[in-house]
C-alpha cells in the first residue's frame, strides 16, 4: 500500500541502516494538546481555567499552542468553561514571550515562558524554578499570571502574580509507535533531529 515513485529507492533503503528523521509532521501531526493544568498558590481551579480559555479566546490570530487551548476549554477535558470579556488585548510576541488582556469583570492576565513573564519578578520565578523544570521535561509549560494591567506600550503594570500552569504537548501520529518499532525490528538505528529545545 504504497506509491512508489522512484524504484530504485527501495533498494536504496534496503542498505539504510542510521534513519534520521525530524519531529513535527514526520512523528506527530504537527498540532499541539493540553494535557495538564496545574494551580498555582491556593489559586482557585475554576480562575485558573477561566483566565487560560479567555486568553485563548481573545487572541485574535491564534498560533498551535492557542489553539490547542481553545480547543481543551471549548471540546476537550475543560469543556465548557465560561469566558471574560476582553477590553483590551495584547498579542503575542516572539520577543516577549507572552500574550495578555484586561477582562471585563475579570481582571488583567498573561500567559506565556515562566521566565519573560516573570522578568520582574524573580523571587517568584526562583520559588517555581523546580516546578517548571520538572513540568517542562515532557512538555511545553506555560505561566499564568495576573497584573495590574498593562502599559499605553503593551508592557506588564505591577510585580505578575503566578496563578497556574498549563502543560501542551505535540499530538503524536497514530502510526508513529508502528513504523518506529518496524525500523528497530529491522536493525535501523533511528536518530530524531529536531529544531526544539534539547
Amino acid at each position: 500500500k504504497v506509491l512508489v515513485q522512484q524504484l530504485y529507492c527501495i533498494e536504496t533503503l534496503a542498505r539504510v541502516d542510521v534513519l534520521c528523521l525530524d519531529k513535527t509532521g514526520t512523528i506527530t501531526t504537527g498540532g499541539m494538546e493540553v494535557f495538564d493544568v496545574q494551580p498555582l498558590g491556593g489559586a482557585a481551579p475554576e480562575q485558573v481555567a477561566r483566565a487560560f480559555a479567555s486568553l485563548a479566546a481573545a487572541d485574535e490570530d491564534p498560533n498551535e499552542t492557542a489553539l490547542a487551548i481553545r480547543a481543551y476549554f471549548g471540546e476537550g477535558e475543560g469543556a465548557g468553561t465560561p469566558l471574560w470579556q476582553p477590553e483590551r488585548t495584547i498579542p503575542f510576541s516572539s520577543d516577549a514571550k507572552w500574550s495578555g488582556a484586561v477582562f471585563r469583570d475579570g481582571g488583567a492576565f498573561v500567559m506565556g515562558a515562566a521566565p519573560f513573564v516573570l522578568a520582574a519578578a524573580p523571587d517568584a520565578l526562583r520559588e517555581l524554578a523546580p516546578r517548571l523544570e520538572a513540568l517542562a521535561a515532557d512538555a511545553r509549560v506555560l505561566l499564568l499570571a495576573q497584573v495590574d494591567g498593562f502599559t499605553a506600550e503593551g508592557g506588564i503594570e505591577g510585580a505578575p502574580r503566578p496563578l497556574g500552569f498549563i502543560c501542551i504537548r505535540d499530538q503524536i501520529r497514530s502510526t508513529a509507535a508502528q513504523t518506529i518499532r518496524y525500523f528497530i525490528e529491522q536493525g535501523v538505528d533511528l536518530k530524531v533531529i529536531s529544531g526544539d529545545d534539547p
